[in-house]
C-alpha cells in the first residue's frame, strides 16, 4: 500500500490571473519548440530516406571470408558469425565470459513519489486545489532523486553501483572487424546464470561487500523475499558470439559507417541472416516511425503552448466558474485547430525546402483549413446577430 500525503492550496482570482499571464511566456517557448522540432524533423526525415535509398542502390553483397581490395570504400553487405577472442570481465563481481558484450544491470529498491492534483473553481475566481502525494516502493534501474520529495522522510540512498556495459574489441566477422558504431548495435543479451542456479554458471571468486547470491541474482540486503529501501539486486548479462548481417562501408578490413551525399550515415546491423533489401526496408520503416513520433510531439508542444497563451482568457472568465469552464473548453479546441494548422504550415514550409511539390499541396490544405475556420466563426456571428434581431423584433411587436 502506497503512503499518501495531502495538502490544500488556496489561490485568489488575482493570483491565478497573474500566474496565467506568466504561463503565456511558457506557452511561447512551447510554440517555438514545436515549430523548430517540426521543421528540423522534416529535413532529417527526407535526408535519411534519400540517404537510405542511395545506399540501397549502391550496396553490394560480398564474400565475408575475403577482404577484396577493389571494394575499398564501397558499401558492402554480408552475413557471418560475429566472434571475439577477448574475455570480458566485470571486476566488481569477478565474473568473466568470452562474449561480444557483458552488461551489469543494477536495480535498487526505492521510494517513488507520484503527485496528483484536483482543482475546484470558486465563485469569484479563486480556486482550491487538493494535492495528493503518493509514495510507493519499487525496483528501479536508475537513481530516483528524493531530495525534492514533499515528504523528506521518504528518502533514497545513493546509487553507488553503476549500470555498465563492456564491449569486446575487436569483434571479428569472418575476415572483417566491426567498427564501434556497429558493435554498439549488438543486442542479443541473455542472463548469465548465478552459481546457485546452474552448474554451468561461472565461478565467483569474490563478491562486493554485502552481496550474496539469492533467488538467482546477486543481492545486497537482509531478505530478498522482503526487500527494504536501499536493497540492491544485480543481474549480469552477456551477448554471445552470433550470426549477424551487416551493411557498412569497407575500409581496409574495418566496417565503418558510410557518409551519403545527404550527409547521413549508413551503418546497419541486425541479428541473424537478413538480405540487404530487407535491412534497408527495416531502416526506412524505422525512419518513418521516428518521423511520425516527432511530428506528434511537435503538434502536442504547439497545442500546449497555444493553450497556455490563451489561458488568461479563461482565468478572467472564472469569476463565474461555469463561464470559465466553457471558455477553457472552447480555447482548448481552438488551440488544437490552430496547432494543427500551424503545424501543417511549418511542415509545408519545410517540404518547400526539401520536397517542393508536396509542400505546395500541404500549404493548400492548411490554407483551406484556416478559411473553413474563418467561415465557421462568421457563421456563428451571423447566427448570433440573427437571433438578437429576432428577439428585438418580437419585443417591439409586443
Amino acid at each position: 500500500m502506497a503512503d499518501e500525503f495531502r495538502e490544500v492550496i488556496h489561490q485568489t482570482w488575482i493570483g491565478r490571473l497573474v500566474s496565467s499571464f506568466k504561463s503565456v511566456v511558457i506557452g511561447l517557448v512551447f510554440v517555438a519548440i514545436g515549430v523548430v522540432a517540426l521543421f528540423w524533423n522534416e529535413g532529417r526525415a527526407v535526408k535519411t530516406a534519400k540517404g537510405l535509398h542511395e545506399g540501397a542502390a549502391h550496396v553490394i553483397t560480398v564474400d565475408p571470408t575475403v577482404v577484396t581490395a577493389p571494394n575499398e570504400g564501397a558499401l558492402v553487405h554480408f552475413t557471418a558469425q560475429a566472434t571475439t577472442a577477448q574475455m570480458l570481465t566485470d571486476p566488481a563481481f569477478s565474473v568473466s565470459q568470452p562474449a561480444l558484450k557483458l552488461r551489469r544491470k543494477v536495480e535498487m529498491y526505492q521510494w517513488k513519489e507520484t503527485k496528483s492534483e484536483k482543482t475546484e473553481k470558486n465563485l469569484g475566481g479563486s480556486s482550491t486545489t487538493n494535492v495528493t502525494y503518493s509514495y510507493e516502493k519499487l525496483w528501479s534501474d536508475h537513481e530516483i532523486d528524493s531530495s525534492k520529495f514533499k515528504q523528506p522522510d521518504h528518502s533514497n540512498p545513493d546509487f553507488t553501483l553503476p549500470n555498465q556495459t563492456w564491449t569486446a574489441d575487436p569483434i571479428s566477422v569472418a575476415a572483417f572487424t566491426l567498427g564501434r558504431e556497429l558493435a554498439d548495435q549488438i543486442n542479443n543479451f541473455e542472463a548469465i546464470p548465478t552459481p546457485a542456479t546452474s552448474p554451468s554458471a561461472p565461478t565467483v571468486k569474490g563478491l562486493p561487500a554485502g552481496f550474496a547470491v539469492k533467488n538467482g541474482v546477486y543481492y545486497s540486503g537482509a531478505d530478498a523475499s522482503k526487500p527494504q529501501i536501499g536493497d540492491v539486486r544485480v543481474t549480469l548479462q552477456m551477448a554471445r558470439p552470433a550470426l549477424i548481417s551487416v551493411v557498412a562501408q569497407q575500409r581496409a578490413s574495418m566496417l565503418v559507417p558510410m557518409t551519403t551525399s545527404q550527409n547521413t550515415q549508413i551503418a546497419l546491423l541486425e541479428m541473424g541472416s537478413k538480405d540487404a533489401k530487407a535491412m534497408f526496408a527495416t531502416a526506412q520503416a524505422a525512419n518513418a516511425r521516428l518521423t511520425w513520433i516527432i511530428r506528434l510531439v511537435g503538434l502536442i508542444a504547439l497545442w500546449i503552448g497555444l493553450c497556455a497563451i490563451f489561458s488568461p482568457l479563461s482565468t478572467f472568465a472564472d469569476v463565474i466558474p461555469f463561464l470559465g469552464d466553457l471558455l477553457s473548453a472552447g480555447t482548448a479546441v481552438m488551440a488544437g485547430i490552430l496547432a494543427v494548422g500551424l503545424g501543417l504550415i511549418v511542415i509545408a514550409v519545410a517540404w518547400l525546402t526539401y520536397r517542393p511539390l508536396l509542400g505546395i499541396g500541404l500549404i493548400a490544405v492548411a490554407v483551406a483549413g484556416f478559411i473553413w475556420l474563418k467561415k465557421i466563426g462568421a457563421a456563428k456571428k451571423l447566427a448570433k446577430a440573427t437571433a438578437a434581431a429576432t428577439t428585438r423584433d418580437l419585443t417591439l411587436a409586443h
